[in-house]
């Protein structure tokens, strides 16, 4: 993994990433299964890149699919996703907003 786009609340709130790059938010939240309940309308999502410079600790899985609880809406899931399993502050990375 040298570069990837992460899409959270920000850089130091972050634990996952994904490779995958999205057209829009509804994409990004059918692919992520990212459920209303998880992330309002107005708190998601930033979309960082970085650069990772050296090894770190990473689950990698792909995205199943969920239901809101809120709304009923089915989300799809099906993008890989790394879970990093260091605190963000462990990290020295070049990024971009």
């Amino acid at each position: 993994m040298n570069r990837t786009d992460y899409i959270g609340d920000s850089l130091f709130k972050w634990g996952w990433a994904t490779p995958s790059q999205f057209n829009s938010v509804e994409e990004a939240r059918q692919k992520l299964s990212l459920l209303p309940e998880f992330k309002s309308n107005d708190k998601c999502c930033d979309i960082v890149t970085f650069e990772v410079k050296s090894p770190i600790p990473v689950r990698e899985g792909w995205v199943g699919p969920l239901r809101s609880q809120q709304t009923g809406q089915s989300f799809n899931g099906g993008a890989k996703q790394w879970e990093f399993l260091i605190k963000p502050q462990q990290l020295i990375v070049k990024w971009s907003q």
